[in-house]
């Protein structure tokens, strides 16, 4: 995070992965409790947040400027400007403009709008001296999206509850990814998160097994990770792939696209659609990779 004397902030908020993801099933409240070990890469998007003298032309207390990647919806919707208003409503806050360079897919199980809201969210407390401290962040974080909180931290933990549970990884839980490298591919498919909780809900309830296995196997991923990449095999998995990829056979081509490049590991990533890799040297961009497929490369 860069500060200018009080005048704007400019943050990098990055793309995460799942290694592994476990749904358990519905909770009271409605949402569902999941496992998961969550890492940020350096995919990242940039925010630059700046402080208005008065109000808008618009009347509004905020501005929020888009570009790179076309972004669906209204402004008003967007975690950004939800998290200025999450705040403004605490703290009364001066009229703020967002300039938003999007590269992070959407729709892609990168979460890249909860990370920008929670970098909002760090960018308007560094930039306003609120004070807030990351407990503080992470209960903002919390009422703005599930898989906010995690963003708060920037570095791999595991997240459990609806999203919001999240406990930053020790030394030991770092040994299976000492030294790789990751490649993901965004096969170009939006998945809506919704639709695929939805799908999956339809799924384990013809199969009352399903979120009991799940909850059984959880010690297992959590143990696999703790080991190097090349002996993951079938010890992790993600519940939303075999029915997201039955929709979508994008998927299944982008990960034996990165089995045939070398990676020791792969897996699709949240509810998806996209896929990463994990490899024992930085690997090169497949000369197939059809244009309108997205690729990204680099060290964990």
């Amino acid at each position: 995070m860069i500060v200018n004397d009080r005048r704007s902030a400019l943050v990098f908020p990055p793309a995460k992965l799942n290694l592994g993801l476990r749904i358990l099933g519905r909770r009271e409240d409605g949402f569902h409790a999941l496992e998961t070990a969550m890492i940020p890469i350096g995919w990242h998007d940039t925010l630059e947040i700046e402080r208005v003298q008065g109000r808008l032309e618009s009347g509004e207390k905020w501005n929020l400027a888009c570009f790179g990647m076309p972004i669906p919806g209204g402004d008003r919707g967007n975690l950004v400007v939800r998290a200025y208003e999450i705040l403004d409503a605490e703290f009364d806050l001066p009229a703020t403009a967002f300039h938003l360079v999007k590269t992070i897919p959407m729709g892609a199980g990168l979460g890249g709008g909860s990370s920008d809201g929670a970098h909002a969210l760090m960018g308007l407390n560094a930039l306003y001296g609120l004070g807030l401290d990351r407990k503080a962040l992470a209960e903002f974080a919390g009422v703005l999206g599930s898989d906010c909180p995690f963003f708060i931290g920037d570095r791999p933990a595991w997240v459990s509850g609806r999203g919001d549970e999240v406990r930053p990884w020790n030394t030991e839980d770092r040994i299976g990814l000492a030294g790789c490298f990751v490649a993901v591919i965004f096969p170009g498919v939006h998945v809506n998160t919704a639709e695929a909780f939805a799908d999956l809900d339809a799924r384990a309830f013809e199969d009352a097994g399903t979120v009991n296995a799940a909850e059984a196997a959880s010690e297992t991923w959590s143990g696999a990770l703790k080991g190097p990449a090349a002996e993951w095999g079938e010890q992790l998995a993600n519940d939303f792939q075999p029915h997201v990829s039955g929709h979508h056979p994008e998927i299944g081509r982008a990960i034996e696209m990165l089995k045939r490049e070398g990676a020791l590991w792969a897996m699709m990533s949240g509810s998806g659609s996209t896929v990463f890799g994990l490899f024992d040297q930085r690997p090169a961009r497949p000369t197939d990779l059809p244009e309108t497929w997205r690729w990204w490369a680099g060290a964990l």
